[in-house]
């Protein structure tokens, strides 16, 4: 199974949210055996896990990406 996780920070961005969604992705992937792919903003790096694959940065967050959003999350 496919799973996409949106989060707007992903590690190496420092702070609670980052760390959560890496952990939470990369838990996913090993012990659920699924594939995560992370939609997240620009700055972050690949996770260490083979399960995790990183989206091309999203830059645009709140209404005006809206459209853009619902698009990449169709597309992935």
């Amino acid at each position: 199974m496919r799973i996409l996780l949106v989060c707007p920070i992903f590690p190496p961005q420092a702070g609670g949210l980052a760390d959560h969604s890496a952990r939470w992705a990369e838990a996913i992937g090993e012990h659920l055996g699924h594939e995560v792919w992370v939609l997240t903003g620009p700055g972050a790096e690949p996770s260490q896990s083979p399960h995790v694959k990183l989206a091309e940065p999203f830059v645009e967050w709140g209404l005006r990406g809206a459209g853009r959003l619902v698009q990449t999350v169709r597309h992935l």
